[in-house]
């Protein structure tokens, strides 16, 4: 095998219209948010492709967002691809297609639908981006801002006259 430097290549794998092939795997990951695993099958309908399982992990406000998904929900994602290699149960050796710091992209109708399903954009507590968890008994609304009173406008002392025609008198 060729020899090369290894870097942090900026490469991501992107997929339109990925049919979610399993319920979404959720794991509360402490400040980070929801962390999810979601599962899909890159596949074609001739008989010479080979499916390709991949788990995408998905988290902070996608991963709020991502804990709604379903099984047969269908929307895109991007991720940077790996392969995971891991044993079984059994101890044999297995091998993963998986998508790092996946995002999701779902469409309206989707977006609409999980909604429904409770999601609240800008409500998903600690995911949320600079989001702050309240003190007991603390108010999470922002403390009201007291204003100071402006300087009253001065009138100019002589006034300009204007005339018809536009000019000064």
């Amino acid at each position: 095998m060729t020899e090369f430097k290894k870097y942090d290549s900026q490469d991501r794998y992107e997929v339109h219209n990925a049919r979610l092939a399993k319920d979404p795997k959720v794991w509360d990951g402490g400040e980070k948010g929801k962390l999810v695993t979601l599962t899909f099958v890159s596949t074609s309908r001739s008989e010479k492709s080979v499916d390709l399982w991949v788990d995408a992990k998905v988290g902070g406000f996608n991963g709020e967002l991502a804990s709604f998904l379903k099984k047969d929900d269908v929307l895109g994602i991007r991720g940077k691809p790996a392969m995971e290699e891991w044993e079984d149960k059994d101890g044999n050796a297995r091998t993963s297609f998986v998508l790092h710091q996946a995002e999701i992209f779902p469409p309206i109708a989707l977006f609409v639908e999980l909604k429904e399903r409770g999601f609240v954009p800008g409500q998903s507590g600690k995911s949320t981006p600079n989001a702050k968890t309240p003190k007991r008994g603390a108010s999470n609304k922002a403390p009201a801002k007291t204003r100071k009173p402006s300087k009253a406008i001065q009138e100019p002392e002589d006034e300009l006259d204007l005339d018809d025609d536009g000019g000064e008198e």
